[in-house]
């Protein structure tokens, strides 16, 4: 299944953002409700992702923004924080990303966008279904 994400979201992880979240298990296959979209943006991708977020947005709980996107006739919520990312793995079996953390990564050139399943104690790749 192909699944589309709202312009702003794509335009963020082409620019570095990961998708995380019940987004990311939704997309690594989960049978799960993801009513919005959670990027985490490395450090160093910050400032280009920052220019992105409209002046809508609100504080998240994150210490990034949330904001509401037009999407498929509708809106869709974002939430947009910087983090490091070795911080958000490390969570693994937190309120973060349960039993497993899910991110995906649109940012690996002109290959398909790539899977990362993080575990407690291992890595899993595969292409986004």
């Amino acid at each position: 299944m192909s699944e589309m994400l709202p312009r702003v979201v794509y335009q963020m992880c082409v620019h570095g953002a990961y998708i995380v979240g019940s987004y990311a298990k939704k997309l690594a296959g989960e049978e799960i409700e993801a009513n919005d979209y959670d990027l985490l943006v490395p450090l160093e991708n910050w400032q280009v992702i920052a220019l992105l977020i409209p002046e809508t947005a609100r504080p998240n709980k994150f210490g990034g923004w949330r904001f509401e996107t037009d999407f498929n006739g509708g809106t869709a919520e974002v939430d947009v924080w910087p983090d490091h990312l070795a911080n958000y793995l490390s969570k693994c079996k937190t309120k973060y990303g349960g039993k497993s953390v899910r991110l995906i990564s649109y940012t690996t050139g002109c290959s398909p966008r790539r899977l990362y399943i993080y575990e407690a104690f291992g890595r899993e790749e595969r292409n986004a279904v």
